[in-house]
């Protein structure tokens, strides 16, 4: 819970929800993180043999266009959600026992035209998405 706020943030929850009922096992949860900052929080369930990634769109309701989005996943070795914790990164990287991290958040891009972030979700990640608003 306190690695999700210091990601995350906390603040006012803002509603969410998966349009596509194709993907049941994809969760959404979003947050104002501040101000300017909301957060929306991803988890996808589908894992084992067959699994594949999902391709998730974020639209708000606040105009997107020229805002700056960022994303940082959880994501164990190939998706083997058994995998011990030496196999689990986030934002790339392990976190070692002495509590140090080199994880990054990465960059993602704001279609202009259709205000929309796009981004693929392997099985059994999560991710939290931050979108700096004007």
């Amino acid at each position: 819970v306190e690695l999700h706020r210091a990601l995350a943030g906390g603040g006012k929850v803002l509603p969410a929800k998966v349009a596509r009922e194709t993907n049941s096992n994809l969760a959404a949860y979003a947050n104002l993180a501040g101000a300017k900052t909301v957060c929306v929080t991803l988890i996808n369930k589908n894992h084992g043999p067959g699994a594949t990634n999902t391709e998730v769109q974020i639209a708000l309701d606040a105009p997107l266009s020229g805002q700056k989005a960022q994303v940082i996943f959880l994501a164990a070795n190939g998706g083997d959600i058994t995998a011990g914790s030496s196999d689990v990164t986030l934002g790339g990287a392990p976190i070692l026992e002495d509590g140090s991290w080199r994880g990054k958040w990465q960059s993602l891009a704001v279609a202009k035209a259709t205000n929309v972030i796009t981004l693929m979700m392997p099985p059994a990640t999560a991710a939290v998405v931050r979108i700096k608003i004007k």
